[in-house]
C-alpha cells in the first residue's frame, strides 16, 4: 500500500507541475504578444502608456483589477477622511518611434531626465508622483488649479529642455474628485477617469475634465476650450473635457499661488 500510495502520490505532482508549466507558457506567451505589439497611430484607441497595454498600461498605473474599476493611489501624509484630490496623468506620444529612432542607451537617458525633470516641475507645483511606468507617470495634488499649472509647465518642459535634448509630447490628463480613503490609500473610479482623459490627448495636448473647470476657478494665462464630450473608455456616457489652452498677453502660470 505505501508503494502504491507513494506512485500515486508521484502521478498527482507530475501532474501539477505539468499544469504549472502549461499556464506560465500561456502567461508568458500573452505577456510577448502584448509587449510586442505595434503601438496605434489612429486616435481611436490612442496607446503608448495609456492605452495599449491596457489594454495594459492604464491598468498598471490607474490599477484596474478584473474590469471593476477599482484603484490606490499612495499620498504621503494622507488622512483617512482627506478623500479628495486632484490626479494628473502624463505619458509621451510616439515613444515607441522615439526608442527606436534613438537607440535604447539614449532613450533610457532620455527616460531618466525626463524623470527628474518631471518631479522637480510636479514638484514645484506641491503635487507628487505617485507612480511611474515607462514614459509616463500619475501625480496628485491637493489644489485643481495648481495641477493645471504643472500641467502647462510639464508641457513646456518636455516639449524644449536643453537637459533631455529632443522634443517630447506629452499627453495629460487631469481629473479631480472624491475617492476613498483607507489607511493613508484612496480607491475609486476616479483614477481610472483621469487616466482615460489623458488617453484621449494629443501629443502636446492637456485635457481636463469639468470638474477640474468648476474647482480650479480662472487661472492666470490659462483658458479651458470646449473639447467636446466623448467616450471613456470602461465608463458610462460621454464625458464633456476641455482643453487646457494658453491666453496671448497674460502672465504665465508658472510657479504656485502664494497664500
Amino acid at each position: 500500500m505505501e508503494v502504491l500510495a507513494a506512485v500515486v502520490g508521484g502521478v498527482l505532482v507530475a501532474g501539477l507541475v505539468a499544469v504549472g508549466a502549461r499556464l506560465r507558457r500561456r502567461r508568458d506567451a500573452a505577456l510577448a504578444e502584448a509587449y510586442s505589439a505595434p503601438e496605434p497611430e489612429e486616435d481611436n484607441d490612442r496607446s503608448t502608456l495609456l492605452g495599449q497595454v491596457l489594454s495594459g498600461s492604464v491598468d498598471l498605473l490607474a490599477g484596474t483589477v478584473s474590469g471593476a474599476l477599482r484603484t490606490l493611489v499612495q499620498v504621503a501624509g494622507a488622512r483617512e477622511d482627506d478623500g479628495v484630490v486632484t490626479l494628473l496623468f502624463c505619458d509621451i506620444e510616439g515613444s515607441t518611434r522615439l526608442n527606436v529612432e534613438l537607440g535604447d542607451d539614449r532613450w533610457a537617458e532620455v527616460l531618466r531626465v525626463h524623470e527628474h525633470v518631471s518631479s522637480e516641475v510636479v514638484a514645484q507645483h506641491r503635487g507628487r508622483i505617485v507612480k511611474t511606468a515607462g514614459d509616463g507617470f500619475m501625480a496628485v495634488f491637493r489644489d485643481p488649479a495648481a495641477a493645471v499649472r504643472a500641467a502647462v509647465g510639464l508641457q513646456e518642459a518636455l516639449a524644449a529642455n536643453p537637459r533631455i535634448g529632443v522634443p517630447l509630447p506629452a499627453r495629460i490628463g487631469v481629473h479631480c474628485g472624491e475617492v476613498v480613503g483607507r489607511g493613508g490609500d484612496f480607491y475609486g473610479t476616479e483614477v481610472v477617469r483621469a487616466a482615460r482623459i489623458a488617453d484621449r490627448a494629443k501629443g502636446t495636448e492637456t485635457l481636463v475634465s469639468e470638474a477640474v473647470v468648476d474647482h480650479a476657478g480662472d487661472i492666470d494665462g490659462v483658458a479651458f476650450q470646449p473639447a467636446g464630450r466623448v467616450r471613456l473608455k470602461g465608463l458610462p456616457g460621454r464625458q464633456p473635457l476641455r482643453r487646457v489652452v494658453l491666453q496671448p498677453g497674460r502672465s504665465r502660470p508658472t510657479g504656485p499661488r502664494r497664500s
